[in-house]
């Protein structure tokens, strides 16, 4: 069985956990400086981040909703030599055009459309939907039921808050917050 780290033991750690579980993962430990190591999450062990050398593993996931944090955690894990798979749940629906970039997770129910480019460590939440030839740089977050349009790009370490809706062709700036309900199209931000 394939074994994985994840870092975070949070709300998004517990989405991660279970979709890594249906995809055949076993997880090996979480690691969270705020949690004592041996505390219990989803029948998964906290441990310290020294014991993922010693016990030899390789792949870890960064499941931090936080954009700032889960992009450092994850460039730095990377340039350590560990890798990051993509998770896609077994019910989101990806077009064969589209591509998921190492250390993203496609959550339930989202979709991803024709020609959609997915950076890495970025978080496409529950039955979010991303249109054809859209375009997310790494880094950012796209919240549950957020609906992007075709053509729709999103800067490095973009937040798109739930149920917000981008009509085509709209550029989202990096490190842009956009609200939970908002509606966006081209020319927003100028």
């Amino acid at each position: 069985m394939k074994e994985l780290v994840i870092y975070g033991a949070g709300g998004n750690a517990k989405v991660v956990i279970d979709m890594a579980r249906l995809l055949g993962w076993s997880i090996s430990g979480l690691v969270d400086p705020g949690m004592l190591p041996g505390s219990d999450i989803l029948s998964c062990k906290v441990i310290a981040e020294d014991e993922i050398e010693a016990r030899g593993f390789h792949s870890v996931f960064i499941a931090i909703g936080n954009n700032d944090i889960r992009w450092r955690e994850y460039k730095r894990l990377i340039e350590l030599g560990f890798d990051s798979p993509s998770l896609i749940h077994p019910s989101a629906i990806v077009a064969n055009s589209a591509a998921i970039g190492a250390g993203s997770a496609i959550m339930a129910g989202a979709v991803i459309q024709a020609a959609a480019r997915i950076g890495e460590a970025v978080i496409v939440n529950t039955s979010a939907s991303i249109d054809h030839d859209c375009e997310l740089a790494d880094g950012a977050f796209v919240g549950p039921g957020a609906l992007l349009c075709g053509g729709v790009k999103l800067g490095k370490k973009a937040f798109i808050g739930a149920g917000v809706i981008i009509t085509p062709n709209t550029e989202v700036p990096p490190r842009s917050f956009v609200k939970a309900g908002s509606r966006l199209s081209p020319g927003s931000f100028t």
